[in-house]
């Protein structure tokens, strides 16, 4: 009978396989360090996140702690644009993580439910480290929020092909910030703006 620590482990391996997928999908972008144009490839190896720019070796990516805390706790994640973007001179990533809004799946309100949560995750290269930097929830069955599309694609299908991950349109039917009118999500100083 597996241990809660041997699942858990379990949980985390599959978390940096499937993330490392989500960054296969990395585009062509500016290299800070350099200047020049290069390709970000990421493969998995062991549980671990390799990243290369064209023309440097190999480096493994770790998962800062609080965001592979996340991510296993997920019951699904995906990248938004299934790519990275640039942004002020660093290299980011959007990835929505999806968790049961009740742990038990309980019945009655939300226990099928989600909260999803897009997150801001900085690719360090030089550190060779994904830190997540920034989050913003987008629909919450706990505390009420929700998207407003009618195209009837799932949230990871809409926002996996979102053409420009740095600049995200998005609709709530009536948030307590934002309102039900469109709304450009962007990067800024390694934050999450909506405008």
């Amino acid at each position: 009978m597996p241990t809660i620590s041997m699942r858990n482990d379990l949980m985390r391996w599959f978390a940096a396989v499937a993330l490392a997928l989500c960054l296969m999908h990395a585009h062509a972008a500016v290299d800070a360090t350099t200047g020049t144009e290069g390709q970000l490839h990421v493969d998995s190896h062991h549980a671990h996140v390799v990243a290369q720019v064209v023309g440097r070796a190999k480096r493994p990516l770790r998962i800062a702690p609080q965001l592979a805390k996340e991510i296993s706790g997920a019951q699904a994640f995906f990248a938004v644009g299934k790519r990275s973007f640039m942004e002020g001179g660093a290299t980011w990533l959007l990835i929505v993580t999806q968790s049961d809004s009740r742990s038990n799946h309980a019945a009655g309100a939300c226990g099928s439910g989600t909260e999803d949560v897009l997150r801001l995750v900085q690719v360090d290269l030089p550190k060779a480290l994904l830190v997540e930097r920034s989050h913003l929830v987008l629909q919450s069955c706990l505390s009420g929020l929700s998207l407003n599309d009618d195209s009837g694609r799932s949230l990871q299908e809409a926002l996996e092909s979102a053409p420009d991950p740095s600049h995200l349109r998005l609709n709530w039917l009536n948030h307590p910030d934002y309102g039900d009118q469109p709304r450009i999500l962007s990067v800024a100083n390694g934050a999450i703006k909506v405008d």
